[in-house]
């Protein structure tokens, strides 16, 4: 006789030990975790909790059973991800079953309508239009390619955020959008991306923005004025970058007024303002160049072209910069600095090689011998 109690138990036992990993597993490739084969009962109770989750469901369709799974649509249609991905993936033609709630989401709307209708997708364009990263992409990617124009009915989100609202003008409309010029003109990077792109000059009612961040305005004058823009310099030379690259690249000669925070740049603006700008010595920034170990070997072989008494104390705190100023600057032995660069091997090593030329002094080629111990 069977025993059904004992095969009751022997289910459940099997079911329960069926975990999340197990089900995830089967949904992607067939199998279980441990790679064991399945037995009936296993492969019944994985199918159905499978077909109670629409992201399962869909693996399942679309990695085990490589194609369409009609047993599972039920669940996968809940699921607007789900829908788009399992007809994109399995079906790749219109799905009407899985539309419904695919057209409450914008995003997958417009990934519906571009990838698997390839065109205009009428019924999710309400949605679509009610969200500003969607409504763009939907008039970029799939109105523009069909039929060759803007898309109005999106225009009224579009229109609320500067950056969508100059993207659509310069990638969809292809020239002025005066509709959304009042939003445009409340950002200074879209204003010059705008007046730079679209107008193609300058573009007065964007300008008083523009002016309000150095960067901005630095390339407002670079690139649309292509020449000094005097209003906004009070701004420009707030900045170190920006007030080294206005004198560099607009002014192409020393620019006074920005001078002063020039000099401020530890790093590397008071060295490049010299060597590019003023194109010689500049006094005024040594007192901040000669801070900076970096800066002050630059200053002393691109502009000075010779020794830089005065950044030598610096320079010589760092067995790199240390080496290199009597290499490239001094061009032979530097007895100050050698206590600094026998610290180090390497330098120690470039030293010997590059700048004596030959065998160390005793007191330097000791330093090897103590590290070797």
């Amino acid at each position: 006789m069977i025993n059904y109690a004992e095969k009751y138990l022997t289910f459940v036992e099997i079911i329960e030990n069926i975990t999340e990993d197990d089900v995830r597993c089967f949904s992607l490739n067939g199998r279980m975790m441990n790679g064991q084969k399945l037995n009936d009962v296993q492969e019944t109770a994985l199918v159905s909790r499978i077909k109670n989750n629409p992201e399962y469901a869909y693996h399942y369709a679309s990695n085990a059973i490589k194609g369409r799974w009609v047993e599972g649509e039920d669940i996968i249609k809940t699921s607007p991800k789900y829908s788009y991905l399992y007809v994109r993936d399995v079906g790749n033609a219109r799905w009407t079953e899985g539309e419904d709630i695919i057209k409450t989401d914008p995003k997958y709307s417009y990934m519906y309508a571009r990838d698997v209708i390839k065109g205009r997708w009428i019924e999710g364009e309400d949605i679509i239009k009610t969200d500003l990263e969607f409504a763009y992409k939907y008039a970029l990617n799939v109105i523009l390619d069909v039929i060759k124009d803007r898309w109005t009915e999106g225009e009224d989100i579009i229109k609320t955020d500067p950056t969508y609202a100059c993207d659509y003008a310069i990638s969809v409309i292809g020239g002025r959008w005066t509709e959304g010029e009042d939003i445009i003109k409340t950002d200074p990077q879209q204003s010059y991306y705008y007046a730079l792109n679209v107008i193609k000059g300058r573009w007065e009612e964007g300008e008083e923005v523009i002016k309000t961040v150095p960067w901005s305005a630095y390339l407002y004058a670079l690139n649309v004025i292509k020449g000094r823009w005097v209003e906004a310099e009070e701004v420009i030379k707030t900045d170190v970058e920006c007030a080294y690259l206005y004198a560099k690249d607009v002014i192409k000669g020393r620019w006074v007024e920005g001078e002063e925070v020039i000099k401020t740049d530890v790093e590397w603006a008071a060295y490049y303002y010299a060597l590019n700008v003023i194109k010689g010595r500049w006094v005024e920034g040594e007192d901040t160049i000669k801070t900076n170990v970096d800066s002050a070997y630059k200053y002393a072989k691109d502009v000075i072209k010779g020794r830089w008494e005065e950044g030598e104390e610096v320079i010589k705190t760092v067995p790199w910069s240390a080496y290199l100023y009597a290499k490239d600057v001094i061009k032979g032995r530097w007895i100050e600095a050698e206590e600094v660069i026998k610290t180090n091997p390497e330098y120690l090593y470039k030293y010997a090689r590059y700048v004596i030329n030959g065998r160390l002094p005793e007191e330097l080629e000791s330093a090897f011998n103590e590290m070797a111990e």
